[in-house]
């Protein structure tokens, strides 16, 4: 008996620790759900440092892995359109989101904030080699109703995938 009740709790660490999970789901979850809101809605940090006009998003996910990158980029892409809604009315220029690969001991919120502040393109720093992918909406100066939409997917190969073009606002 003990010893089948150890071989089952040691097939549910293992199962645990792999981060169980179905193979054709896509796990994204943000890095720090309260700065997100806070750099959304440009509430509850220094202004001097954040602008609500120029917003980050900071994301991980996991089981990139299972999927082809034109897929994965297509995913990543969906979710950002599901959960952004940038819009005529919208006082910001520029949304960029940024999606880190989930690692099992990195907690990626520890550097955020100074990072977000400090480094030039805002990414996370001492994490970049995580850096899965990139997606920036910048609002077009001549046209106020359009944005330039640009995609950057980190591959497996060294070698970005990056996508552009524009896209109207609601």
């Amino acid at each position: 008996m003990e010893l089948k009740f150890n071989r089952s709790l040691s097939l549910f660490v293992a199962a645990w620790l792999s981060g169980c999970h179905p193979k054709e789901e896509l796990m994204i979850t943000p890095i720090s759900e309260e700065f997100n809101h806070q750099y959304l809605s440009g509430q509850g940090l220094n202004s001097r440092y954040f602008s609500k006009d120029d917003v980050m998003q900071y994301y991980q996910v996991s089981n990139e892995d299972a999927f082809r990158e034109s897929r994965l980029l297509e995913k990543l892409n969906a979710f950002v359109k599901a959960r952004y809604r940038l819009s005529r009315g919208s006082s910001m220029n520029s949304l960029t989101i940024l999606f880190y690969k989930k690692r099992q001991w990195i907690n990626y919120a520890d550097g955020l904030v100074e990072s977000a502040r400090v480094e030039e393109d805002r990414s996370i720093n001492g994490h970049q080699d995580d850096l899965l992918a990139r997606i920036v909406y910048t609002r077009l100066k001549a046209d106020a109703d359009k944005a330039a939409h640009w995609l950057l997917l980190y591959t497996r190969k060294g070698k970005p995938i990056s996508l552009r073009d524009t896209v109207s606002l609601r």
